[in-house]
């Protein structure tokens, strides 16, 4: 049987970029170094607008500092309106005031660091954060794969879905839907095939994922 969701190949370091967003060069340049140094694709911008340009749909872990010319940091930070799978932010600040980071915090971002820090405080902060961002971005590819093959069902054998998500045997939903039973072997056989699962739990299980069991046919 084959299987229609994809494996999560971005996993690694080199899956998904770190980018860097800060007006200090020599921060800017330490931190791109660094991360790169320990096996991270990293991409650095010297303002947030320039970053907004250069990236329109942005996966990874972003480094943003607070303050910067233009738009800040929390601006940048408001305006991509996380969570967003795939995406965790990690701020960089000269200031620990405690206004900003519930500000941060509250806006959703994974962690903030208070300059100067350690090398192994950014690479510990930005591990946890593409580790979260590689999971998030697992969870919605396999969500969108579930989504496809569902869509991917006849307007038919989604009735049978239903029927076998809410625990109807095979004979029951034969009578319910005016079907004979040999018809609703075959929808089953195709709804199995189709959704990529060997048992009614694990269909039950693609099917509350996606948010459709709720809304599945009961006796």
């Amino acid at each position: 049987m084959t299987n229609t969701t994809p494996s999560c190949d971005f996993a690694g370091k080199q899956g998904l970029p770190v980018y860097v967003v800060d007006d200090d060069i020599t921060m800017r340049d330490a931190c791109s170094l660094l991360l790169a140094s320990v096996g991270y694709q990293v991409a650095a911008y010297d303002c947030a607008s320039c970053f907004l340009g250069a990236v329109v749909n942005p996966e990874g872990v972003l480094i943003l500092d607070m303050r910067m010319p233009g738009m800040s940091g929390l601006r940048l930070l408001e305006r991509l309106e996380l969570p967003r799978p795939g995406l965790e932010v990690v701020f960089i600040s000269g200031t620990a005031e405690v206004v900003d980071a519930v500000r941060i915090m509250k806006a959703g971002a994974h962690d903030m660091l208070v300059k100067p820090f350690r090398d192994q405080q950014i690479i510990d902060a930005v591990d946890g954060a593409y580790e979260k961002a590689s999971g998030s971005r697992c969870d919605a590819v396999g969500l969108a794969a579930i989504r496809e093959a569902f869509d991917r069902l006849s307007p038919a054998e989604r009735d049978v879905a239903g029927y076998l998500a809410a625990g109807l045997l095979n004979k029951q939903i034969a009578g319910l839907t005016d079907r004979s039973e040999n018809t609703v072997k075959v929808h089953r056989s195709r709804v199995m095939q189709k959704m990529s699962v060997s048992s009614v739990f694990d269909l039950a299980t693609k099917l509350d994922q996606i948010g459709v069991l709720d809304t599945a046919p009961h006796s």
